[in-house]
């Protein structure tokens, strides 16, 4: 294959405007911390050794590990690197779509990728790009075969309780850039169970202000894309959140930075809450919000389907907006 005929393959990465609505993420990623927050800061040895959580994959729940493959060198891949598997998800997705082969390796300039995300074009970027590129090539994920039996009056609640055989996938299979000063384009693979996500339609159009936010606020912002599509409101133990967060900090500094997010409320329609009382996070949708002040305090569990409104007249619509406090 030549590059002429791959490139011809990601045409709409072409496209340099940053709100181009053809953008699309994994629902594994937006759900489960493939993803670290953030790089790791000097001093601080959480998750030194990866992490392992229990992920939906190919609609079984599985056991995951993930791994830096260099920690000294480069460490886990982080959300912010994650942007170039939302662009490759982007491009695998118009593939599929238009009943392309999904296998053939993305042909693309660096230009082409920032630009799609939104994101300048200057030598910089394209250094930091080369970087996430490295993260996601050494950061290893492993799926347990089987989880372990414990004796009796042994616990079984802990996620680490899986049984890993083989040595893994990267989350960018192979990638290769020409030498400095060529304006060849880039050429990378994802690996084969990423592609099985895709052609299993495993993903989610995502608003390409998501691909602003960092940290906490991108993940929590993943979670209500994923989860408030099919449900009115989502809510998870703070125990939880830490684990699934992907976080890279200690536990108490992640509870204040949480704290502040709720504070702030910096996701549009999402309104976040945290009950002190059971401890947990609770993520509501806004039409969950307003459904609630028509019907009754109580939220229902229903959420309608994706684009479909809620049967309310605009007039009230409107009143009950202006009165939220």
């Amino acid at each position: 294959m030549n590059s002429t005929d791959a490139g011809a393959d990601v045409q709409p990465a072409s496209d340099a405007n940053p709100s181009a609505p053809f953008l699309r993420d994994f629902t594994a990623f937006l759900k489960h911390p493939f993803l670290a927050l953030g790089p790791r800061s000097r001093g601080d040895d959480q998750r030194g050794r990866g992490t392992e959580f229990e992920a939906t994959l190919g609609g079984s729940c599985r056991g995951v590990s993930v791994e830096p493959l260099k920690p000294d060198r480069f460490g886990v891949a982080t959300l912010a690197d994650g942007d170039v598997l939302v662009y490759a998800a982007s491009v695998l997705t118009q593939r599929l779509n238009a009943g392309q082969d999904l296998h053939p390796p993305i042909t693309a300039s660096p230009n082409e990728i920032l630009r799609t995300l939104g994101k300048p074009t200057d030598g910089r970027h394209h250094t930091l790009l080369a970087a996430s590129f490295e993260r996601l090539a050494t950061t290893n994920v492993r799926f347990a075969l089987l989880r372990v039996r414990h004796s009796a009056g042994q616990h079984n609640h802990s996620p680490q309780n899986f049984a890993y055989a083989g040595p893994g996938f990267s989350l960018i299979e192979w990638w290769e850039r020409p030498p400095r000063g060529s304006r060849a384009p880039w050429r990378f693979r994802l690996p084969t169970w990423l592609v099985s996500e895709i052609e299993s339609k495993q993903i989610l159009k995502i608003e390409p202000s998501l691909l602003q936010r960092r940290g906490l606020e991108r993940r929590v912002a993943g979670w209500a894309r994923a989860y408030l599509g099919q449900r009115s409101s989502w809510e998870i133990d703070i125990a939880q959140v830490y684990r699934l967060a992907g976080a890279l900090t200690a536990p108490r500094q992640f509870r204040h930075e949480l704290r502040a997010l709720v504070a702030r409320q910096p996701i549009h329609s999402v309104t976040l809450v945290f009950d002190p009382t059971q401890q947990k996070l609770r993520v509501t949708h806004e039409n969950a919000l307003i459904r609630a002040s028509i019907d009754g305090p109580s939220l229902g569990t229903e959420h309608p389907a994706e684009g479909e409104p809620f049967d309310i007249p605009e007039e009230e619509l409107r009143a009950l907006l202006a009165h939220r406090t």
